[in-house]
């Protein structure tokens, strides 16, 4: 697969996790009780997921590369992503203290929640639309076959020197779970978290 079909495909997850995300907060403005352990496996998959699996492929492999082919990395564009990686990480940040409130059910502490949970699927969708039809196609302009075939090699060294295979296998079935209960999903796709060996 070539390395920006690679982050294609986990936009597509972190977008379906947003989804969820969306129907859990709509529950809670409902009041009605959501697990805690349901919301912080959410949290873990933008956390570990979005951000350790899929946003450090980009910073540290996709941005210096497009560097090193001819996109300044000082350029306005990719201030801005690394910015709103760094914005998501607040958002995150704020959701996980909401949760550790002793008294989150209280509307006061789920409306927090809620609020911070809607500014960053509202950030993250944005993020995604941007790379999806400006970043993205534009390293594939510049992109050739082999640079294509070296970016995914690198990424799989990334997972690997981060050891983080395994554990995006266990939390994306943990997310597909919540799935099977909120949204209805049915059983996953081996590709459903663009990693491998969990079909």
């Amino acid at each position: 697969m070539k390395g920006t079909e690679v982050l294609r495909e986990e936009h597509k997850k972190i977008l379906k996790v947003l989804h969820l995300l969306d129907t859990i907060c709509n529950r809670l403005k409902k009041e009605e009780i959501i697990p805690i352990d349901h919301l912080k496996t959410i949290i873990r998959f933008i956390s570990d997921y979005a951000d350790a699996f899929h946003h450090a492929k980009e910073e540290d492999v996709l941005l210096p590369f497009l560097d090193k082919t001819g996109m300044p990395k000082n350029g306005k564009q990719i201030e801005e992503i690394l910015e709103e990686h760094l914005l998501q990480r607040s958002y995150v940040e704020a959701m996980t203290d909401a949760l550790a409130h002793s008294e989150f059910q209280s509307s006061e502490t789920i409306k927090k929640f809620v609020s911070q949970a809607r500014n960053l699927m509202g950030l993250l969708s944005e993020h995604i639309f941007k790379e999806d039809t400006l970043l993205l196609p534009w390293a594939e302009r510049l992109f050739t076959q082999s640079h294509q075939e070296e970016l995914d090699r690198e990424f799989k060294a990334l997972e690997k020197e981060k050891g983080l295979t395994k554990k995006i296998e266990t939390l994306c079935e943990d997310v597909h779970n919540l799935e099977k209960i909120y949204l209805g999903e049915g059983k996953p796709k081996p590709t459903c978290c663009g990693c491998t060996g969990h079909g």
